[in-house]
């Protein structure tokens, strides 16, 4: 990966595939996503919500996410 990313991007790139998540994006939270996907190429993680809209899908730039917690 480039030197432009984040640590957040490279936390992405190793997660498995099913792990839940909380999701801090400046002064928001998502909580409870489920992580699915990664890109490399475009820098797009994807992510279930199962618990505040179910089922809705969440796709989001890993350079924007301030910070990770993984569950």
């Amino acid at each position: 990966m480039s030197r432009d990313h984040k640590c957040v991007c490279d936390q992405l790139e190793r997660l498995q595939p099913g792990t839940q998540v909380d999701i801090f994006l400046n002064g928001n939270v998502l909580e409870d996503l489920i992580f699915t996907n990664f890109n490399l190429d475009t820098f797009c993680a994807t992510f279930v919500d199962v618990e505040t809209e179910t089922g809705t899908i969440i796709v989001l730039d890993c350079r924007d996410i301030q910070a990770l917690r993984i569950e």
